[in-house]
């Protein structure tokens, strides 16, 4: 039996494919930084605690956006972060 991936391994895995894979697709490369830094352990509370930070920025982002732009912008990040986080 394989052993567990470690945090580090986890993380580089992730960092591979932001921008390319999914559910990595539509991240942006900084932003994923900031929220790798945050963990510290492979706690799911943590990651999705982490996470949920990242997108509730990008849900108040959208909410400030013209009411058809802001829709669709908010769907396509709130559904690419909830990604992330399942």
């Amino acid at each position: 039996m394989d052993k567990p991936r470690t945090l580090e391994q986890i993380k580089n895995d992730i960092r591979s494919r932001v921008g390319h894979r999914a559910p990595f697709n539509h991240a942006d490369k900084q932003e994923a930084e900031e929220v790798l830094a945050k963990l510290n352990s492979v706690d799911g509370e943590a990651w999705a605690a982490v996470w949920n930070e990242l997108g509730a920025r990008w849900e108040e982002k959208a909410a400030k956006q013209k009411p058809v732009a802001s829709a669709m912008k908010r769907s396509k990040l709130t559904s690419n972060h909830t990604a992330i986080m399942a």
